[in-house]
């Protein structure tokens, strides 16, 4: 039996006509002499996965951007504070001096006035000796500073914006 089929096949294999040659390429490039391919992004039109892009000539982006920069303008910290009828607005600096000590944390400004001694050879106009109690400077909403824990013995100067 096993002769029987060992004779068939090999008339089979004798009269089999060769395969028509299958050509196959991506995008129309051949493969290499062991049939493979190359693939490269580049020769399928993707993008490489190390890529950037160029982005120019955005209409009207300098006018957009106009406003939005940290150069050229300021923004208002504190406002509604008058010092000798004029309005404080824009940047506030304090600096200490002499008698008082300037410290900030959060919201909170703390302007602590030390006493001068009778004989201090500075002095300030209406410096309270007798009471060395630190000045606290809040800027915030109302719902800011209800909120805000109090410290006992310490006087606030409370500005409530919209």
């Amino acid at each position: 039996m096993g002769s029987t089929y060992d004779s068939l096949l090999g008339e089979l294999r004798e009269t089999d006509a060769a395969p028509e040659e299958v050509g196959y390429t991506i995008n129309g490039d051949p493969p290499d002499e062991n049939g493979n391919f190359a693939i490269s992004a580049e020769g399928i039109g993707a993008a490489e996965s190390g890529h950037r892009h160029d982005i120019a000539d955005v209409e009207n982006l300098p006018e957009s951007l106009d406003g939005k920069s940290d150069t050229g303008h300021t923004h208002e910290l504190v406002s509604g504070i008058t010092v000798d009828g004029q309005t404080v607005s824009g940047e506030l600096t304090l600096e200490p001096s002499g008698n008082l000590l300037v410290s900030a944390a959060g919201q909170v400004l703390t302007l602590t006035p030390e006493p001068f001694a009778a004989d201090a050879t500075a002095s300030v106009a209406d410096a309270n000796t007798a009471n060395a109690e630190p000045l606290k400077v809040f800027s915030g909403t109302q719902a800011e500073w209800d909120a805000f824990t109090k410290e006992t013995g310490v006087r606030y100067l409370v500005f409530i914006r919209d």
